[in-house]
């Protein structure tokens, strides 16, 4: 059940920041650095930033509707996370003084790939 509550909590998050993005872009685009120099970034912010972002939420929330998905959604959730949190960790090094937002974003994606995957070796069926 812990298990449970920790995706449901990682899904809500994600849908409260689709939310955010749908409803605040410029804000959002803002706080990452990003710029849409024209209406084709716009589509692609809101396609990634909302439509991907809900699509986590709904994932991660799965578990609530089935207690069975809770094994498969923990190992997506780790593995999504171990490669959001490595990633954002590597571009730290290579493009020098990123904004402190994105500091806090990948200290939570390290959070939820930690805490995922010990969920997920603790409920792993051997």
């Amino acid at each position: 059940m812990a298990a449970q509550i920790f995706l449901a909590i990682v899904g809500l998050l994600y849908g409260v920041l689709a939310v955010l993005c749908l409803m605040k872009p410029d804000n959002i685009m803002k706080k990452l650095g990003l710029q849409a120099i024209h209406s084709g970034g716009q589509s692609e912010f809101f396609t990634i930033y909302v439509g991907m972002e809900a699509a986590f939420a709904v994932i991660f929330l799965l578990p609530l509707l089935n207690a069975s998905y809770t094994q498969a959604v923990l190992l997506m959730c780790t593995i999504l996370h171990g490669g959001l949190a490595i990633t954002r960790t590597a571009s730290y090094f290579l493009y020098m003084q990123v904004p402190s937002f994105l500091y806090r974003l990948g200290s939570g994606e390290w959070i939820i790939f930690v805490l995922s995957a010990i969920f997920a070796l603790q409920n792993a069926k051997v």
